[in-house]
């Protein structure tokens, strides 16, 4: 495979664009609206095409779209899916809801279609850097087709499952740790930084001591250095992919009490008007709701 398709060039497809093109792939790619990647639209390798159908003209065709209606939109309303050629490999890379994946794997499959899910772990400033975690799922020998594209776009490639959506719900629980982690340091930097502790200080206690995880390390970081934009991963995107993982566990019977009132400080956030500031501007709404 010499030639990848790639629908959506924004911040995380954009970062995989750039990732394939160092890894000597040639690209077909299509944005809605012009991309705002300056650096993709003079880059060797890269070919910006008119249409979405002419991006199947490669051998395997990735996508990464913002949500569900995303796809259903495009693929499904406006027709795509029925110009795709049969036998063709579709990865989707998006984070989008699991009842959505079964449906759309099985539009793929009327049709002759291979559907694999390929969610990342990592935000974009992973992704430009090609140190996310990709996860995969599908059937084997469309994985396979696909699996020296996709460990080219970050540092660990893992297959989750046979069933499509495995991938899918895998990151929604990554996830939904990760939001829960996330407002527990906001609150804990809220409540150190009230009585007087700085918070550069209270960064390097938790992050060599208890707490030295990816996830603590970027995350207290960006708090004590105030780092809340522009968004390597918006607050509006944590909000939708833990309301995705409460659907599902509502759906399996399963009480989440922690996580919906996680879900409901991200809303909150997002009423204060922080949708489009990083995940770490949990902070900020903290401090705003103390105010």
């Amino acid at each position: 495979m010499h030639k990848v398709g790639i629908i959506g060039l924004g911040s995380m497809g954009g970062a995989f664009a750039s990732q394939l093109v160092k890894a000597g792939y040639q690209l077909l790619a299509w944005n809605r609206s012009q991309p705002s990647h300056t650096q993709l639209l003079n880059a060797a390798g890269i070919t910006l095409v008119d249409t979405p159908r002419e991006v199947f003209g490669a051998d395997v065709v990735l996508s990464v779209l913002s949500d569900d209606e995303s796809y259903k939109d495009l693929f499904l309303k406006k027709g795509l899916i029925d110009a795709i050629p049969e036998g063709k490999v579709h990865v989707v890379m998006a984070t989008i809801s699991p009842d959505f994946v079964q449906r759309f794997a099985e539009e793929h499959n009327k049709r002759g279609l291979h559907y694999v899910a390929a969610p990342v772990l990592g935000n974009s400033l992973l992704a430009q850097s090609g140190k996310v975690h990709v996860l995969a799922s599908g059937e084997i020998e469309a994985v396979h087709n696909a699996e020296a594209m996709l460990r080219a776009l970050g540092s660990s490639f893992r297959y989750v499952g046979l069933a499509p959506e495995q991938a899918n719900i895998a990151k929604l629980a990554v996830n939904l740790l990760l939001n829960n982690a996330v407002q527990s340091l906001a609150e804990a930097f809220a409540l150190t930084e009230k009585v007087g502790i700085e918070k550069e200080q209270f960064a390097e206690l938790i992050t060599q001591t208890m707490f030295s995880g990816p996830a603590y390390q970027t995350y207290a970081s960006a708090m004590s250095q105030e780092y809340f934009h522009p968004a390597a991963f918006a607050l509006e995107m944590g909000a939708k992919d833990i309301n995705l993982a409460l659907e599902l566990a509502k759906n399996h019977g399963l009480q989440l009490p922690v996580s919906k009132q996680v879900s409901q400080c991200l809303d909150n956030a997002i009423q204060a008007g922080f949708s489009q500031y990083d995940l770490s501007a949990l902070l900020l709404a903290q401090q705003h709701k103390t105010e």
